[in-house]
């Protein structure tokens, strides 16, 4: 048996970027590439969402590094700044009733 051969000219030039994405989302996914698709960005997700808890810690504590600071050289700063850091430092460091019960404020 012969093979049958379907010959197109080719004139060289590049496919376009439309070309190449219509040829890809042909590509159906099956059920199980598109489950595990998602469990890699469901990972992903949680990955950067810890990363970004963490960096949010390091600034609040690199933040109440810099407020003690001022306060340790409060010579240098005028009275109503020095106020509002140590309000600042006394409202990071008090654990709201919210924090501690959070079963209270959804009434369970």
């Amino acid at each position: 048996m012969a093979k049958e051969v379907k010959m197109t000219p080719n004139t060289g030039a590049k496919k376009s970027s439309e070309e190449s994405v219509e040829e890809s989302t042909k590509h159906k996914l099956t059920y199980d590439e598109l489950n595990e698709s998602y469990n890699q960005l469901y990972q992903r997700a949680l990955k950067l969402q810890r990363e970004a808890q963490e960096l949010g810690m390091l600034v609040a504590s690199k933040r109440l590094d810099y407020l003690f600071k001022v306060i340790e050289h409060y010579e240098m700063f005028d009275k109503v700044f020095l106020d509002k850091c140590i309000d600042e430092i006394q409202e990071s460091l008090t654990i709201k009733d919210t924090e501690m019960n959070p079963k209270e404020e959804t009434g369970e």
